[in-house]
């Protein structure tokens, strides 16, 4: 059975919307992929990709 995509979409519009209200940046400007550090969702809304909205699609199944 084929994933749909629309849990990702969904979470990705979710992770921005609560980033901006909560007042978090988007990235770290000194470390954008955090190649140098930990990542950290809480503080930057692109290191939750990461963390967990990436890994979506393959606990997801509709």
């Amino acid at each position: 059975m084929r994933k749909s995509p629309a849990p990702l979409f969904t979470s990705i519009a979710r992770c921005f919307y609560v980033s901006g209200r909560l007042g978090r940046a988007l990235y770290d400007p000194e470390d954008p992929d955090a190649a140098n550090r930990k990542l950290n969702d809480l503080d930057f809304a692109i290191d939750h990709f990461k963390t967990k909205l990436l890994k979506l699609c393959d606990l997801v199944r509709s």
